[in-house]
């Protein structure tokens, strides 16, 4: 969850929000804050491991890691050698 705010801690709705992952991982390229300035951001990788989520407006920038991990549920034998 993102949450924007002016320089006096009020929450701004309706501002455009930049999203970037890293590693493979999708995000949606942008998303728009609601009334109380919050955002959720939804993250999805095939991959596992540490995926850098980074949230930007204007000249301001946060990361969190966010780390999948596998599916043991879907495991198939990938390779066998005799």
């Amino acid at each position: 969850q993102v949450r924007v705010t002016d320089a006096f801690g009020n929450a701004l709705a309706g501002q455009t929000v930049s999203v970037l992952a890293d590693n493979g991982a999708t995000v949606a390229p942008t998303v728009t804050t609601q009334p109380d300035g919050t955002v959720e951001i939804s993250v999805t990788s095939q991959t596992a491991g540490v995926s850098a989520v980074t949230a930007t407006i204007n000249s301001s920038s946060q990361s969190q890691n966010v780390t999948f991990i596998a599916d043991v549920r879907t495991a198939k034998i990938a390779d066998l050698v005799v």
